[in-house]
């Protein structure tokens, strides 16, 4: 039976069963082994018009309850990436469409960024620890498809970190240490599956924002990106391909002994 979100009122007594919406919360915890495409095809549509309604002007309430919709939407995301079928067609298809809208997702998004944060960390499980036989043998093929990603998504995952970091300020402590971990979780699932020659560059790159932001007499803005910054290096380390390691004693002795970073990482 099809979910028909959009066409009863919410106002109707019976909602929940005339809409079907119940059903995503079973999709949320039961859905593994199933097309991701769907995601695509069916889900985004209904997500981008639930958000539309939720902004339409209406009453506080009602836009309320379409926002809430729109979260169950996406919570459905994890579930489609828990061993998909067709990682590597769904991914990439239309140019990286998918990709490229959970990029949006986790720069623009701060609500639904843990659904994307938790569906990497499972895409990155199913090549580092396959579970099945099915996920075995679409290893290659989804280790492939994450590294012909990587190069534009690992970036992106880094400035979603800095940001969501940046906008923690006054929230709830506990909901902000729980984004921060599920993010971490996906940076160093990602950085286990990527090519070594991109994580030492992707490596030198934080270190060097890390440099420039923890001695910046100036800057505010990129002083205050440092915590950050630390966090994303440090969640690399025990990946980091051995030529690497030379940098992170240079940089990070410093640091261990009280000092700051060491400043000529060239």
């Amino acid at each position: 039976a099809p979910l028909q979100l959009l066409e009863h009122p919410l106002t109707d007594n019976r909602y929940e069963q005339h809409s079907r919406s119940w059903l995503l919360l079973v999709l949320r915890d039961s859905c593994q082994r199933t097309s991701l495409a769907t995601f695509s095809s069916r889900f985004l549509p209904l997500a981008s018009a639930l958000k539309a309604r939720a902004q339409e002007g209406g009453s506080a309430i009602q836009a309320k309850r379409y926002t809430t919709l729109l979260d169950h939407v996406w919570a459905v995301l994890p579930a489609l990436f828990q061993e998909p079928l067709d990682l590597n067609a769904a991914m990439l298809a239309e140019g990286g469409t998918l990709a490229k809208q959970l990029v949006a997702v986790l720069l623009g998004e701060p609500t639904l960024r843990d659904h994307v944060w938790t569906a990497l960390t499972r895409a990155c499980n199913n090549v580092l620890q396959p579970a099945s036989p099915i996920s075995q043998s679409l290893l290659e093929s989804n280790q492939t498809c994450l590294r012909t990603l990587s190069g534009r998504v690992m970036p992106e995952m880094f400035t979603a970190y800095v940001k969501l970091h940046a906008e923690s300020e006054g929230q709830d402590a506990s909901r902000v240490d729980h984004s921060r971990r599920l993010a971490l979780a996906a940076v160093q699932g990602y950085t286990r599956v990527a090519e070594p020659q991109l994580i030492g560059t992707l490596f030198k790159s934080v270190v060097a924002k890390l440099l420039k932001a923890s001695t910046s007499d100036e800057n505010i803005g990129e002083k205050s990106q440092a915590a950050a910054l630390g966090d994303l290096a440090n969640a690399m380390v025990p990946y980091l391909p051995a030529e690497a390691l030379d940098l992170v004693v240079k940089v990070f002795s410093p640091m261990l002994i009280g000092g700051g970073p060491a400043q000529d990482e060239k």
